[in-house]
């Protein structure tokens, strides 16, 4: 895969945030989380991050608000994932990373993007 297909996810998510009128942008700049985990990301502004696809582990990580737990997700949006402690340099008092599984583009290997769009949007909007 390269950039583009990398950035495919990504650019479908932009898609749906767009439809909303959601204040964003796609970083086309691939950084490296501990030197050995390439991403991609959405931002609302250069330290404000939405989403990131970390492509070569195949997942998506979204900056979920705490109030919206990993069990909430599951039942709202029929989404598997799991919730993840920042390091200690990053402590936020009101979110979390929540880790998405995919399997050929598909979040839990079933559902497409614009399946669950809601997700995308109400994340967004939280941030």
């Amino acid at each position: 895969m390269d950039q583009n297909e990398h950035l495919e996810i990504l650019n479908n998510i932009s898609e749906i945030l767009d439809k909303r009128n959601i204040n964003h942008y796609v970083d086309p700049k691939i950084k490296t989380y501990d030197g050995s985990k390439p991403y991609l990301g959405i931002y609302r502004s250069p330290k404000r991050l939405f989403f990131t696809y970390y492509y070569k582990h195949d997942y998506l990580q979204a900056i979920a608000p705490k109030k919206m737990t990993p069990e909430k997700i599951k039942i709202m949006y029929r989404i598997d994932g799991e919730g993840e402690v920042w390091d200690k340099n990053y402590k936020s008092k009101t979110h979390y990373v929540f880790n998405i599984p995919l399997r050929n583009g598909k979040i839990n290997g079933k559902y497409t993007l614009q399946d669950r769009k809601d997700f995308f949007i109400d994340i967004a909007l939280a941030r």
